[in-house]
Formats: structure tokens, sequence, C-alpha cells
């Protein structure tokens, strides 16, 4: 009987995770994110430098970040254990699988302070002698920072031959996801099995990758529906627009895009200057809130037309990688120009409409 109890009292126990953080400069609320859905589930109150978090863990790990939003932000993996996080810049230890990752910052990050003690020597030589880096001095500098960059990719790969395949290889993966050529993240992720295959950032980013390929100069246009931001139970849709006998002037942005918002004014003037000789301009609002693009748009004297993109879509859509992209399309809506770079777009309207 005795048995029995303690195999049921074993039973009722969940599988828990608790994090212990101590000696924290931070006074704000920490942020938990689950990185696979992109979005937050938990907020850590911090008192006197400390905390304890307390997750029960159902299904299969997942990779968290914990984070204040501002200078700290620490990685972990979902599974039981009694986890540790010293200070600021500390690693987060106390199961297998987080013990592993511990392991793999703290080799990357000793070839990141060699090569950051490097980098010190040589400013500090400079403001001893009482002058500025020379520009030679500072290319030296960023070779070494590519050279410390490729060192730790190079590292996370050998971690990567150990762990693909599962939740520490999909983690290690997409660490270096931006510092491989394609085709070998694909190599690798497809080495990754089912929890590469299925980790919906990895999904979404080849997803993005293959619509880029399809919203390539010289494709035609993809028809797409927003909500006029002004009147939200009004929907735009890109045809009513494109393929009109009109050139369109698409411009993906964002209110909190610093870039984007130094743009707009170029972008205004070519409205101002060609919208009646043939030129449609149309933002595209994307990953925004719309009261803040409200307030951005009156603040940069937006006046044409906006479709916001209340769903999120239609940056995979076009495979948007960073904004603001511009695409310019003919007036049969072939694309003819996709680029980030405004002076661009602004030679190609002069060409076609005339200075």
């Amino acid at each position: 009987m005795v048995i029995s109890l303690l195999a049921i009292a074993c039973k009722q126990t969940p599988n828990q995770l608790v994090l212990t953080g101590t000696g924290l400069t931070t006074t704000s609320d920490i942020y938990v994110f689950d990185i696979a859905e992109n979005k937050p589930i938990d907020t850590i109150k911090v008192e006197g430098g400390n905390f304890t978090y307390t997750l029960d863990i159902t299904g299969e790990p997942k990779i968290l970040a914990i984070t204040d939003k501002t200078s700290m932000m620490h990685y972990l993996i979902a599974e039981k254990g009694n986890l540790t996080l010293v200070g600021d810049t500390g690693i987060i230890k106390g199961s297998p699988l987080n013990d592993r990752l511990a392991e793999l910052f703290e080799s990357y990050k000793a070839t990141g302070r060699e090569t950051q003690d490097k980098i010190q020597a040589k400013v500090a030589a400079a403001e001893a002698a009482g002058r500025e880096l020379t520009e030679s001095e500072i290319t030296e500098l960023q070779i070494l920072q590519k050279e410390e960059s490729a060192k730790i990719v190079e590292i996370i790969k050998k971690y990567y031959e150990k762990d693909k395949g599962s939740i520490l290889g999909v983690f290690e993966l997409m660490l270096i996801q931006n510092d491989l050529p394609f085709d070998e993240f694909k190599s690798m992720h497809e080495q990754g099995g089912e929890a590469a295959k299925n980790f919906p950032p990895f999904v979404k980013m080849l997803e993005t990758k293959a619509n880029m390929d399809k919203t390539k100069v010289g494709a035609k246009f993809i028809d797409f529906e927003g909500v006029n931001p002004k009147n939200t139970a009004e929907t735009i849709k890109l045809s009513d627009y494109a393929g009109k006998d009109k050139y369109v002037l698409l411009d993906f942005w964002a209110s909190w895009c610093g870039p984007c918002r130094q743009a707009m004014p170029e972008i205004k003037a070519l409205n101002d200057k060609y919208s009646s000789k043939g030129l449609e301009v149309i933002g595209v609002v994307v990953s925004d809130e719309l009261e803040n693009h409200l307030q951005s748009a009156a603040a940069l004297n937006v006046t044409w037309t906006q479709i916001f993109d209340n769903k999120d879509a239609l940056i995979a859509l076009y495979g948007i990688e960073g904004i603001p992209t511009l695409i310019l399309l003919d007036k049969d809506g072939t694309i003819l120009v996709r680029t980030h770079d405004k002076q661009e777009i602004i030679e190609k309207v002069e060409s076609l409409l005339g200075k």
C-alpha cells in the first residue's frame, strides 16, 4: 500500500522548470518568450536583482528567451530542472540540455573575448596617443570582427553535428542561419530531421525565400489585400491599382523602422511630383500597430494610399527580409525594380516619367 501511494504521489507531481536568478541589475520586468511562436508567454517580477520563475513542462522541450527588452537576453531550453542564472551576463545552467547549451555559449564566448581583447588594446593605444583610429586600423578591426564571426560559426557547426535532430540542433542552426549561404542552410536544415522541419521560424524563412523568388524583377505582381488604416472596415486590394495602366510604387514600411521614416520625404516628393503623371504610390504597412501607424503617418504627412497588413502575412508573401523594401510595378503589373535603395527607385521613376 505504501509503495502504491508513493507511485500515485510521483505521478501527480508535475514536471517543472524552476529558474532562479540572482545579481541582476535590471529593475524592469523580465519577459519570457516562446521563440518558436515568437510571442511572450509570461512575465517575471524582479525584486532586488533576484527572481524565481516556475514553469510546468508539458510536451517536447521548447526554446525560450528571457529578456528585459533593453540589454538583457538569455536563451534556455524548457525542460525539467532547477536552473540558475547569476548576473546579467551569466549563462543558464542546471539541466542536461541547458548545460550543453551553456557549454556552447562558453565555448564561443571565449573566442569572442580573445578578439575583443585585441580590439580594445588597439583602441586603448590610439586613445593613449591622443588620436583617432586611422582608416587602416578601422579596417583591421573590421577584419578581426569578421574573423571572430567566422570562428563562432565554425564552433556552432561542430556542435550541430552532434545535436542535429534535437531541439538543441534547431537552436544552433537558428543562431547561424543568417551567416550561412542559403544552400548551406538548406542542407543543414534537411539534416535536422522533423525538429528542424517543423520549427515555425524555419518554415517561415523558407516560405519567405521561395516567395522572394516568385516576386523578383520580371515577375508579375501577386495580389493581396489589407485594410484601410483610416477605416478598418474597408478592404483594399493591390489589384485595385496594379495592372491598371499606371506605374505602382509599393513601399513596405512600419512606424518603428528608422530608415523607413528617413526615406519618407523622398517618397512624398515622388508622390507629389508624379501622381499626376502616371505614378501610384502605395504604402504597405507591415508588422505594426494601427495606432502607432496612424500617429506616424500624420507626423510624416503621409497622404497617399496605405494598405495595413492586419494579418501580418505580406512580409512572407513578398519574401520581404528587411524594410523599407521598395517595389516598382510596370503599367501591366510586372515588377521592374525591387530594392532597399530609395535612390534607385527615384532614378527609375525619373527615367520613366521624366525629371
